[in-house]
């Protein structure tokens, strides 16, 4: 089985690690084609779902405070926002303080390891 608590933090991972993958590829042009159509509809899906993760009324907000995993995790989030720098822009504006606000909410560092995480996602909070 999974260690306790587990199932709390793996949707910040998956989101993290997802969009920091797939974010060069939807900082692409839009275009005609079947993948531009295709990257315009994951982009605005995105979009959507950033907000919600973060909204602290939806039940779709991610954990961002409980346990020390989302420290890295976060970092994998806001690597996305540095891959795509112009995602912040298209958040509404009523998103983007609540990423930040999110983000700064994170656990302290317990090890070396988590500090790098840590400082990364630090560095991404000043782009944004």
């Amino acid at each position: 089985g999974n260690p306790k608590g587990y199932d709390e933090i793996t949707h910040l991972e998956a989101v993290g690690r997802t969009l920091a993958g797939v974010a060069p590829w939807l900082s692409l042009p839009d275009d005609d084609t079947e993948e531009g159509k295709l990257r315009k509809q994951m982009r605005e899906e995105v979009l959507k779902g950033l907000k919600n993760a973060v909204d602290p009324n939806s039940p779709d907000k991610l954990n961002f405070t409980k346990q020390p995993q989302p420290i890295v995790d976060a970092a994998y989030l806001v690597h996305a926002f540095l891959r795509f720098s112009t995602l912040i822009l298209l958040l509404q504006p009523s998103v983007k303080p609540f990423v930040i606000v999110v983000v700064n909410e994170l656990s302290m560092p317990v090890s070396q390891f988590i500090i790098v995480f840590a400082h990364l996602t630090n560095c991404g909070i000043s782009q944004l």
